[in-house]
């Protein structure tokens, strides 16, 4: 009998995915924002964007490129209730009509707990 070692292969990002969203779905979360009875936008959550840290390559399609980049989301609800969301962004980006679209972003949230109470904002 032969005993060996595996390695466990490390889990997919998407095994832990908060949302895995396509456009279908983040048409009607946007929807269901503009309604104006969204609950959770009661008062309006305030929040500022940083993207930072760059960086373009190309791929071997002409009209797309693969951008990294890292996301900080500060957001501001009520009184007294701040969060601060980290995250590295992957981004596919595509030349449609001489306009630079996002084909597919996926983000890694760095927190290894997320303490937010929800995530409505779209780092």
């Amino acid at each position: 009998m032969q005993r060996y070692r595996r390695d466990e292969r490390a889990p997919s990002v998407l095994h832990s995915a908060y949302y895995n969203d396509h456009l279908e779905h983040l048409e009607k979360r946007i929807a269901r924002l503009e309604t104006g009875t969204c609950w959770t936008e009661d008062p309006a959550t305030r929040t500022a964007h940083l993207v930072h840290n760059v960086e373009v390559e190309h791929t071997d399609d002409p009209d797309q490129y693969r951008v990294r980049s890292i996301s900080v989301v500060y957001r501001n609800m009520n009184e007294d209730e701040e969060h601060t969301l980290h995250c590295l962004r992957e981004d596919l980006l595509r030349r449609v009509d001489g306009h630079l679209r996002i084909a597919r972003r996926l983000l890694t949230v760095q927190q290894n707990i997320f303490m937010n109470k929800s995530l409505n904002v779209f780092p």
